[in-house]
Order: structure tokens, then C-alpha cells, then sequence
């Protein structure tokens, strides 16, 4: 430690007196070299927490984040894969339909007649209604085609049936005020904002016409726009010269539809163009005819599953490294003197062996590794199967504890014989406890965990520990309590954190202490070199004064 003011010392006395400090002050340096050493160690500790946290909420994110819809595996349709082979019936014709086979469809052979697009209410200009005046272009003011500055009204509602047998129309009613300086760009805009997206204007230059339509399809949505607006937009007459309504209404999507074991069509009458029927998701395209084939796909979920199992062997692995590592007692922290003289390189080297075991036997991760293992093994409630069944296991060696491994084929099997209750077992939400909760009681906690699946047990174990939501008490996760994260409130707030603070202070106390020792050596040897220095004087005086008297 270097601490005190440069002096010159010991020229009276002829001491080394900055050794002799330095010497004198081992004992408190150690103390504070002890202290600094223990404050390292605290943050190696926080620094490795950190790591681990990052490492599981990547893999948290992974699989259990809803919107990772590829690797997502809270949900049964991640492991119901089907494959999809569409073929027209009738050669050169159109698709008519896609198709999703969603977890429950059942396998088999389609037949699928699209004969009518669900449509929204609408009004369309006359085919080349403004050829005769003038070409008109998106950037075209709108006071070419005669609208000057003005007011429109456009009604959109959908139509019902009361309870009394009786139709009835719920509409909104839309004021559009036009400016004559405005492009046909800004028209159209503008019918979007003002009718809060329920109605389009839409307008082609290829067919130099525009088309109002409502955005929700079928025969229940009904528009009627101002008479004076459909006539300068050249929609008040049809193509065979006859007056158009003043309410249209839009159009249903129709269908028919022949599922396995079925003889006869079935007609399906829809608002929509995409539906969803026995677990089958039609998203219907054009007029067509089709042939659909739906199979099994089991390929998909067990990628899937290998790939979990893989990851999380990855974070098992390296969690099991830290709370099994032996500690390396001889490579404490360097002190700074001890850095002065040693390269990078050896400096990583010692720290690297520093580090090791410093979470030798942490009983949060011992206690989060224990939960995991038991997500695994414990049985699931109707579930049917266990875990053993889809050829999962713990590996053998024991110095791996809680690393998985899979046997494909039995996987396999069990995904192309049982998948209702592969996925069950899996993904199963408890009936008791739906959702997850840290201010869960204790039975229901128990509830929770016996009628949940595997992966919910696995995602309610993580959020224990890394959640960064507070419970009823104010408490984070139980690895967020302790080392915090960055970019939340727990990087500063957290009990390594609040333990660096304390072991700062009081090393700071003790810089102070030993500053003042310091000082206080310095002064009594100055005060020395004080007294050697007068002692010297009056000896050479009085030498001087027998010099003096022998002459």
C-alpha cells in the first residue's frame, strides 16, 4: 500500500525508514489484503450466478416463450405434426384451399369444393368510368373527378336477428370531409382513419376504378355510402346500366367438404375464408376442387424433443460443474503487489483456478437441480404414460446427475402409437391450479405439480428461481434475490450486491484507519530525526568548543 506522501527520511538516524514502516504495517496490510480478497471473491460468486441466469433464461426463452412459435413447447400443437398433400381434382385448376391439421385431426383422405370467396359489403366504380376525362393517377387530386371541398357519409353495421325474430342493423356512422387539394392517396387514408380501419377505399390505375368494401367479411356486414359520393366516384350504376342499392351486404364463403369415413359432401356456409372444423384449419384461396391427404408426422415433435433434451443437458451439465467443482483453497485473489509482477496471461491463469468452487455445494442450485430431476420422474396425473415410456432417462454415470438421454426409436413409437398421451404427459395443464403463481400455497402447489405435465413443471420450476416479477412479499426469483440481473432493478438491489456495499464500506474504514497508522509511524520518526538532528548539533558544538580551547 502506498498511501502516504513522498518524505525523505532517515538521513540523521541512517535508517531505512520506508522499509521499516512498510514492515510495521504487514500485519494491517494483510488484514486489509484479506478483506479486498473476501470482497473478490463475492463478486466472482455474483459474476457466476449471473452466467447461470443467463444460461437459463436463454433456455427459458427458447422453449417456453410463446411467441418462439418453432420451438414453443408449452402447447399441444407443437408436438401434432401432420403432413398436408393438396392436389387439384381437376387438371390446371387453381388450389382452392391450405390446410393446417391442428393437434386432434384425425388422418386420412379429404375432398374439398371451394364454390364461393367470403366477400365484405362493397360498391365498385364502372369499368373505365373515368377513361373519358382524365388518367387518373394515385398522385391525382381528387378535385379532378369533381369533388371540391365536402362531406360524406358512410354507414357500416352488421346485420342480425333479435330475439323476437325481427332484423336489426347495430351500424356506425362515418363523416369524411374532403378536401378538394387532396390526392387520391390521401382519400384513401383518410376512409381508413376516419372509419377506424372498418371500411376501405381502395383504388387501381390499372382499371382506373375504386372500390369501397368492408374489411370483416360475410353476409352479416352491411355498408351504405352518401348517394352524392357514389356518383362521383361512378358507382351509382351497374355495368348493365341498372341503379346500384343503396345497402349492400357482404357475401359468406361456401364449401363443401367430405371427411374420412364420410359418403356424402357436407356444405359449410362461412363469414370468414379461413375456419376451423374438427381440428382442421381450411384457409380457402379460389374456386377449386381438391384432393387432401393428411398424415401423421412424428418427425417434427421429436426433433423437437431431442432438441430440448440436448439444451437442457447443456445447462444441467454446466450447473452440475459449478456445485460439484473442488475449490482451489491455495489460488486465493491477487493482491495488487502481487499483480505488479506477474504478466496477463499468468494473471488470467490464477484467477481462472481462483474461481473454481466458489458455488461448491449452493444449496439453490442443488435444490433447483433436485426439483428438476423429480419434474421428470414424478407421474402426471390421467396422464397414462410415464416418462420412461417415451424412452427418456437419466444417464447412468452419476457424475452427470439430472443429464438426460433418449432412446429415438422407443420416442418414436411412442409419438406414432400414442400421442394424446405423449402430449398429455408433456404438456398437460393442471385442472386444479391452471396457472402459474409464487404466492401458491402449499397445496397447491402439490395439486399443481401431480396434474401437470413434464414441461410445465420444468417452466414453474425456472420461473421459481428467475422470475423477475415480485410475489405478495416483494421477492423475486430465489437466483435473482441473490445475484440480480442486468437491466432490471435487481442488478443494485440483491444480497451479493448488498454484501459488496458492506465489505466496501468497511474496507474503506480500514483505509482510513491504516492511513492514520501510517502517518502516526511517520510522525514518531520524524520526531526521531528531530531529536538525532539537535543531538547532533549540540554534539558538534561542543566539539567545536574542545577544538576551540585546545589551540
Amino acid at each position: 500500500m502506498n498511501i502516504s506522501p513522498n518524505r525523505i527520511t532517515g538521513l540523521a538516524t541512517g535508517m531505512d525508514t520506508d522499509t521499516m514502516v512498510k514492515n510495521m504495517m504487514k500485519p494491517y496490510q494483510m488484514r486489509m489484503d484479506k478483506m479486498k480478497q473476501d470482497r473478490q471473491i463475492t463478486q466472482w460468486r455474483q459474476e457466476i450466478y449471473r452466467d447461470t441466469l443467463s444460461d437459463i433464461n436463454k433456455f427459458k426463452k427458447n422453449y417456453f416463450d410463446v411467441l418462439k412459435t418453432d420451438t414453443y413447447l408449452l402447447s399441444p400443437n407443437t408436438f401434432t405434426g401432420y403432413k398436408a398433400t393438396i392436389s387439384n381434382k381437376i387438371a390446371g385448376e387453381n388450389p382452392g384451399v391450405d390446410i393446417e391439421a391442428l393437434a386432434g385431426a384425425e388422418a386420412g383422405n379429404y375432398e374439398v369444393e371451394v364454390i364461393k370467396l367470403a366477400k365484405g359489403a362493397g360498391f365498385e366504380s364502372r369499368k373505365d368510368a373515368f377513361k373519358s376525362k382524365v388518367i387518373l393517377k394515385r398522385d391525382t387530386k381528387v378535385s379532378e373527378i369533381g369533388i371540391g371541398n365536402s362531406e360524406f357519409k358512410i354507414s357500416y353495421g352488421k346485420e342480425g336477428i333479435a330475439l323476437d325474430g325481427t332484423t336489426i342493423n347495430s351500424s356506425e356512422n362515418y363523416t369524411i370531409k374532403v378536401d378538394e387539394n387532396m390526392t387520391i392517396d390521401k382519400l384513401v387514408d383518410l376512409v381508413k382513419s376516419e372509419t377506424k380501419g372498418n371500411v376501405k377505399l381502395s383504388f387501381s390505375e390499372l382499371t382506373q376504378s375504386f372500390k369501397f368494401e368492408t374489411v370483416k367479411t360475410g353476409e352479416n356486414s352491411v355498408l351504405s355510402i352518401d348517394d352524392s359520393l357514389k356518383k362521383l366516384l361512378a358507382m351509382d350504376n351497374r355495368e348493365d346500366g341498372t341503379v346500384s342499392d343503396n345497402i349492400v351486404k357482404g357475401e359468406n364463403s361456401q364449401a363443401k367438404i367430405k371427411a374420412p369415413g364420410m359418403e356424402n359432401f357436407v356444405e359449410v356456409s362461412k363469414e370468414t375464408n379461413a375456419f376451423v372444423i374438427d381440428n382442421i384449419k381450411y384457409s380457402l384461396v379460389s374456386k377449386g376442387s381438391n384432393n387432401i391427404s393428411i398424415k401423421k408426422d412424428v418427425d417434427k415433435p421429436l426433433e423437437k424433443i431431442k432438441g430440448f433434451v440436448e439444451k437442457y443437458n447443456e445447462v444441467i451439465e454446466k450447473i452440475n460443474n459449478q456445485i460439484s467443482e473442488k475449490k482451489q483453497y491455495k489460488f486465493l485473489p491477487l493482491t495488487e503487489e502481487q499483480k505488479s509482477g506477474m504478466k496477463e496471461e499468468e494473471i488470467k491463469k490464477w484467477e481462472d483456478k481462483a474461481k473454481q468452487g466458489l458455488l461448491k455445494g449452493d444449496s439453490n442450485l442443488e435444490d433447483m437441480l433436485s426439483k428438476l430431476r423429480s419434474s421428470f420422474y414424478d407421474g402426471v396425473k390421467e396422464a397414462g404414460i410415464s416418462i420412461t415410456d417415451l424412452g427418456i432417462s437419466t444417464v447412468s454415470d452419476t457424475t452427470k446427475r439430472g443429464k438426460l438421454e433418449i432412446n429415438e426409436t422407443k420416442l418414436k413409437e411412442a409419438l406414432e402409437n400414442n400421442p394424446e398421451k405423449v402430449i398429455k404427459l408433456l404438456t398437460k395443464q393442471s385442472d386444479t391450479v391452471k396457472y402459474y403463481d409464487p404466492d401458491m400455497s402449499s397445496n397447491d402447489r402439490e395439486a399443481r405439480w401431480n396434474e401437470e405435465g413434464i414441461f410445465q413443471r420444468v417452466n414453474d420450476i425456472l420461473l421459481d428461481y428467475t422470475r423477475t416479477t415480485r410475489n405478495s412479499n416483494g421477492k423475486k426469483g430465489l437466483l435473482i434475490e441473490k445475484a440480480g440481473i442486468k437491466g432490471d432493478f435487481s442488478e443494485v438491489n440483491n444480497t451479493l450486491s448488498k454484501d459488496m456495499l458492506d465489505r466496501d464500506k468497511r474496507i474503506g474504514e480500514m483505509e482510513k484507519k491504516l492511513f492514520d497508522r501510517e502517518n502516526g509511524y511517520y510522525r514518531k520518526f520524524a520526531a526521531l530525526e528531530k531529536a538525532m538532528n539537535k543531538m547532533n548539533s549540540q554534539s558538534a558544538w561542543l566539539m567545536q568548543q574542545f577544538g576551540g580551547g585546545q589551540s
